[in-house]
């Protein structure tokens, strides 16, 4: 049922990313919302940070959803703080789209506050998203499992909130 519902969420829409070539990918600033007794769901954001092949720099604002089965309980708030790379070695010309849709594997946590997590998912292109280490939980998190995760391009992108530096070529007119 986790896996049906995770693929109707990422299915028909146009995500604008399909002309980017891929150098290199990660995945920033997890947060997800779980609950989950023997099996569950998850939803959160996170920041897709594309390098493309030119060398521009592309953060994409992504929607993150999924579920897991296996032994465990996981109720809360969870933020990875660090950065998770995507393995793009076995693609030949990956694209912005191949980052995208459903990431499925072996997820391990045990977080009560503080802990650690290690995610080890691979998608249908064989683009593998590993990622481990330190986490944070504003709730109860022990499991093993099996988990789906879906990245789709954000219909409601974050503002960035950084204040904005005024340019000092500018002429303030003093």
């Amino acid at each position: 049922m986790c896996a049906l519902l995770v693929v109707v969420s990422a299915c028909g829409q146009p995500t604008g990313l399909e002309d980017i070539s891929v150098a290199s990918a990660s995945l920033r600033d997890l947060t997800t919302v779980e609950f989950a007794v023997i099996g569950g769901g998850s939803s959160g954001r996170a920041v897709l940070d594309i390098v493309t092949t030119e060398g521009d720099t592309i953060d994409v604002d992504v929607d993150v959803g999924g579920g897991v089965v296996g032994g465990m309980m996981e109720v809360g708030v969870t933020r990875l703080n660090a950065e998770a790379p995507f393995d793009l070695s076995l693609v030949e010309a990956p694209t912005g789209d191949d980052l995208l849709g459903t990431y499925e594997g072996f997820v391990a946590s045990g977080v009560i506050l503080i802990g650690a997590e290690l995610h080890a998912l691979e998608n249908e292109q064989h683009i593998s998203l590993d990622h481990g280490g330190f986490a944070t939980n504003l709730g109860l998190s022990m499991l093993v499992g099996h988990e789906w995760l879906t990245l789709s391009v954000s219909a409601d992108p974050t503002v960035n909130e950084d204040p904005q530096v005024p340019d000092e070529t500018t002429d303030n007119g003093a």
